[in-house]
């Protein structure tokens, strides 16, 4: 077996893959296995202790929250595990191209040795430079931001001479579509206790859906989406100053590219954007982070 290039892409939210033959997703839940005696789901064995990873942790009681960076680095190569578990190849055959939020690249060095460990290959980038693979060569310059569950990572690039020059990137934490949940949970009238009272986790699919038990929420869904769109437009410009009204193209990718309100990032005199979302963005990064690696021989 050839070498196999794997563009990973590990959120808080979800889990996105590109690999030779397709793509898939699932959530990045982790969960400790515990063992029924009727055995229908295979556990991944790490650092001496038995895990289930994705839909299989849904309803277990004891799922590890994975909070912040310090979880998120922890479980990196037990997810990691399962991703070539699931598609078959053996981690001497694995070459993983992935990334880390900006505000935390300089870890990625943690992440090499663990995956250097295990046997496998690896390019640690981080979030965000994928997604200028994805899209340099029909936007050549740019900012771009990924919006996940928990953050907001951003990334101002110019292409020169072939070669991708970063400007300026960051990570906004407390900002992604946990917080746009946050906002419709407290536009929701009194009369709507039950789900004012909800804990944010609890709210997630309602307030995609914009329903709940056959009642049209879709108003509050839409006014939480204006203010949440204009707070990371007030964001980038305190985060990059005079470079935010430098760039016309704004690519936004991320599962949460999904709500973005074009309008209120176009209806700016000072500084109007064109909006250009990439073909499945929850799926930019991990498609650039493939491209590297294939271009990386």
């Amino acid at each position: 077996m050839s070498m196999k290039v794997i563009g990973l892409d590990i959120g808080f939210g979800h889990t996105k893959v590109v690999y030779d033959e397709g793509k898939f997703k699932f959530p990045t839940w982790i969960a400790f296995w515990i063992s029924t005696g009727v055995e229908d789901v295979k556990p991944i064995e790490y650092e001496g202790a038995y895990y289930v990873v994705g839909e299989k942790a849904r309803f277990s009681g004891k799922r590890i929250e994975i909070a912040g960076i310090d979880e998120l680095i922890k479980y990196y190569p037990l997810i990691t595990k399962y991703v070539l578990e699931q598609l078959g190849i053996p981690p001497k055959k694995a070459m993983v191209i992935t990334g880390l939020p900006p505000g935390y690249a300089e870890r990625g060095k943690e992440l090499t040795k663990i995956f250097s460990s295990m046997g496998m290959k690896s390019i640690i980038a981080f979030q965000g430079y994928g997604i200028c693979y994805d899209v340099m060569e029909k936007y050549p310059s740019g900012l771009i931001i990924d919006i996940g569950f928990n953050t907001v990572d951003y990334l101002s690039y110019s292409v020169e001479d072939g070669r991708l020059i970063k400007e300026v990137s960051g990570t906004i934490p407390n900002l992604g579509v946990i917080t746009a949940v946050s906002i419709f949970r407290d536009l929701l009238p009194a009369q709507k206790g039950a789900l004012k009272t909800k804990p944010l986790s609890g709210l997630v699919n309602i307030f995609l859906e914009g329903r709940w038990r056959g009642e049209d929420l879709s108003q509050y869904k839409e006014s939480a989406l204006i203010q949440w769109n204009e707070i990371i437009k007030a964001r980038l410009r305190q985060e990059l100053g005079v470079l935010y009204g430098e760039k016309s193209d704004l690519i936004v990718a991320g599962g949460g590219a999904y709500l973005v309100r074009p309008e209120v990032f176009s209806a700016d005199d000072s500084a109007p954007m064109e909006i250009y979302i990439p073909e499945e963005p929850e799926f930019s990064n991990a498609r650039g982070y493939y491209k590297l690696g294939v271009s990386s021989g």
